[in-house]
């Protein structure tokens, strides 16, 4: 089986965050989707790998993930209002685009020859590559952008006097 992929991947990313941070019906969710990602955090989420070497282990790749991962959160999300199950869509929606947003933190290109470990097994690679940032090895990724999104949520707050996190958050 060969996956295929956009052969405009930036240009299909873009498209589809703008799809689906326009069909929020929540403005204060909309807003800070747009903050973080339309503007604070753009370049960094359209160009970062979704992971190392296996999904998406490509530049757009993170982006790619959680927007279609995200459009797909929009149709199970949509499934359960049919059932009459009481869902916040915009919610389902934007946490799966920011997800892994902390992996814009987490993965560093390089050029030269490097080391990889996994399990305990050191590898020299002499390829170019995607590697760990020292807060993506330290960290992980899940830490990273729970502590990027609290950032951006208290900035986005003091921009536009919102409620986004309480003061008890």
């Amino acid at each position: 089986m060969t996956t295929t992929y956009p052969d405009d991947l930036k240009d299909y990313n873009w498209k589809l965050f703008v799809e689906l941070s326009e069909k929020m019906r929540d403005r204060t969710i909309k807003g800070l989707i747009k903050f973080i990602i339309g503007s604070k955090l753009m370049s960094e989420y359209f160009s970062s790998p979704g992971s190392r070497k296996n999904h998406h282990s490509f530049e757009g790749g993170l982006a790619f993930h959680s927007l279609t991962a995200a459009k797909l959160g929009s149709k199970i999300a949509d499934h359960y209002i049919d059932l009459e199950w009481k869902v916040n869509k915009d919610m389902v929606v934007a946490g799966t685009m920011l997800h892994d947003i902390g992996k814009i933190r987490s993965y560093a290109w390089t050029d030269t020859p490097h080391q990889h470990e996994y399990h305990g097994v050191t590898a020299e690679v002499a390829e170019p590559g995607y590697i760990h940032t020292v807060d993506g090895q330290l960290l992980h990724h899940i830490p990273i952008g729970y502590g990027l999104v609290l950032e951006l949520a208290h900035e986005y707050n003091e921009v536009n006097s919102s409620s986004m996190i309480s003061e008890k958050a």
